[in-house]
């Protein structure tokens, strides 16, 4: 995620899933095939302005697989009664990331917890992500 934005917007979600009553909508959303772009909205119409067009800048700029991961680890989570956590991961290479346009989204499932990693560089994404925004 970006360097702009990214810290803020990690841990605002890490946060944010550990309420209750939004665990409680997640279930909902999930329940009933939600989009991706529902979700959004929950995650941004939970917080302030500023977060929720951070929220919206990020997410918006990454593939929809951000958000689906994102989301279905969130549900491995709170299966197990595990926290998640969302981090910020630094690219470990970071020209190669600008240069290829890379996103990459790790999950490690640990023994007290499940964590969602993403790495990118900030404006370095592919334009075909607009086409699969469109179309999920």
């Amino acid at each position: 995620m970006s360097a702009t934005g990214c810290r803020r917007v990690t841990a605002y979600l890490t946060e944010l899933f550990e309420q209750p009553e939004i665990a409680d909508q997640l279930r909902s959303l999930r329940a009933s095939g939600a989009t991706r772009d529902q979700y959004i909205d929950l995650m941004a119409g939970s917080a302030e302005s500023e977060m929720a067009a951070l929220i919206r800048d990020e997410f918006g700029s990454l593939p929809p697989l951000a958000v689906t991961t994102l989301i279905d680890a969130w549900a491995m989570a709170d299966f197990a009664g595990k926290t998640l956590e969302v981090a910020s991961v630094r690219p470990d290479e970071p020209m190669l990331f600008a240069r290829n346009r890379r996103v990459r989204i790790t999950i490690d499932a640990e023994e007290d917890r499940v964590t969602v990693g993403i790495s990118h560089i900030p404006s370095r994404h592919a334009e075909w992500y607009a086409g699969a925004r469109a179309s999920a």
